[in-house]
């Protein structure tokens, strides 16, 4: 399941992460003879405060062949053809009418999301608010800082090239390259770790220089 977080107002940023923990988010699984993935949106505020969540769900439709999902959704539509979708108490039913890839969009009626988010809008090196920005013009950095909510003990995995977000965030590090794990560390040790250190480690493990450490500092 892929995770992507669209603020709505203001300066628009993308954040998109893999989560790793079966049904974090209701929004079920199709059947076990349908193929299907998922992409969770989910719209925050300028304040970074989540305000709805929308599930956009594929499946590989057969021609008759009745495809079954499940969630607890106030709206559903489907993106790609005309054939009706049935819901009723959270089972959602439809059988298409040919052979080929459907897309459903469902709005979720309750959702927790694994982080808390805060915006912070900079406007030429001074801090503002959301309501300030409007009319203005200048150099404009936006900041989105995300928190894992740990007491609901959710696990989450986040992909990244940028070795400064890998040592802040998480509690545990892996390294991986060609498809194999070269470094793994958690608790204490991870703590300690600098990004020359994990530039050490992946040239020790791999052979191999990084191509682009500006890109992966940065």
């Amino acid at each position: 399941m892929n995770l992507h977080l669209l603020p709505r107002r203001a300066a628009a940023g993308l954040l998109a992460a893999a989560l790793l923990a079966g049904a974090v988010l209701p929004a079920g699984a199709a059947a076990p003879s349908t193929s299907k993935e998922e992409i969770v949106y989910a719209n925050l505020s300028a304040e970074g405060e989540v305000t709805g969540v929308y599930v956009v769900s594929q499946f590989d439709g057969v021609a008759g062949q009745t495809i079954t999902d499940y969630g607890d959704y106030t709206a559903l539509r489907n993106m790609t053809t005309t054939d009706p979708l049935n819901y009723e108490n959270g089972v959602l039913t439809l059988t298409p009418a040919e052979d080929g890839k459907i897309y459903c969009e469902g709005t979720l009626a309750e959702a927790q999301l694994p982080w808390l988010f805060e915006l912070t809008y900079t406007l030429d090196g001074a801090e503002v608010s959301p309501e300030e920005l409007a009319g203005k013009s200048g150099a404009l950095v936006l900041t989105l800082s995300a928190k894992i909510v740990e007491e609901q003990k959710l696990t989450t995995l986040m992909i990244t090239h940028n070795m400064k977000d890998a040592i802040k965030y998480g509690n545990r590090l892996i390294m991986m390259h060609e498809g194999h794990i070269i470094y793994d560390v958690s608790g204490e040790e991870k703590q300690r770790l600098k990004v020359s250190d994990l530039l050490a480690k992946f040239q020790v493990a791999s052979g191999s220089e990084l191509a682009n450490d500006r890109m992966i500092l940065s």
